[in-house]
């Protein structure tokens, strides 16, 4: 892992020398998160943003190809991919890059351009943060080319501070994250990957999703859709119900 982060820093040079950026606030953006994980994947930028096919509509770009291997860096949104999976799965091996924020480090910026205030959030991120995008592209879990790759990344996010225009607003506008650090890298590629979270939990062999969701420290919502991903892809059974909670069992 230490090699790891050695190279996600060298990537990260590379990504800040890399000038095909705009700038905003004086930071440089192109997602510069986005533009890491690329040098991280590879560090030659030829093998970066390649026309790989012609779908019916239009050419299909993939973010690196490197070995014989596609990678996708997507950083949310997943339902974007299915067309694009759907397409390239039954003839290109791909991997599926998803960087999370695992510490956060939030500064506001003022209408001015300057940065008003700093704090570190007190959310950490953890690997049952991806689980809900993957279940937008569920029905392509099981393919036999699909590989996905988890990068817990520390990062910096500036956010623009805005005028509240309804009970719903959040007050700010999300401008960039800037990554600081890759904490942790986890392999989804076959079923003992997925196996594997669960023998990190320390769960009994039957449990129930609030069981699940404590073990866990997620949500009772998140813990239900990493169980229906679970369920789908055979790493867990139902077995029954207790009072009005489906009981689970370990396969």
């Amino acid at each position: 892992m230490q090699e790891n982060k050695k190279n996600f820093l060298k990537a990260y040079q590379l990504a800040k020398a890399d000038k095909t950026h705009i700038n905003v606030i004086g930071i440089q953006q192109e997602k510069i998160l986005h533009k890491t994980i690329k040098y991280y994947l590879s560090n030659d930028s030829i093998k970066h943003e390649i026309k790989i096919a012609k779908s019916a509509s239009s050419f299909i770009y993939v973010d690196v190809l490197s070995n014989g291997m596609i990678y996708e860096v997507q950083t949310a949104n997943f339902n974007k991919l299915r067309e694009k999976l759907t397409f390239l799965l039954d003839k290109y091996p791909l991997t599926i890059v998803y960087p999370l924020a695992h510490n956060k480090t939030i500064y506001k910026i003022e209408t001015l351009g300057t940065i008003s205030s700093s704090r570190k959030s007190p959310k950490v991120g953890n690997i049952f943060d991806a689980f809900k995008e993957l279940y937008k592209i569920k029905f392509c879990l099981k393919h036999p080319n699909l590989k996905i790759k988890i990068l817990l990344i520390d990062v910096d996010e500036y956010r623009e501070v805005i005028l509240k225009k309804h009970i719903r607003s959040k007050g700010y506008l999300k401008l960039i994250q800037v990554p600081k650090d890759l904490f942790l890298e986890i392999d989804l590629n076959n079923q003992i990957d997925y196996q594997n979270i669960l023998l990190e939990l320390n769960l009994k062999k039957q449990f129930t999703s609030s069981d699940f969701a404590k073990s866990a420290r997620i949500t009772n919502q998140k813990a239900r859709v990493a169980l229906n991903i679970l369920l789908y892809l055979g790493i867990i059974k139902k077995i029954g119900k207790i009072k009005n909670s489906f009981l689970y069992e370990k396969n």
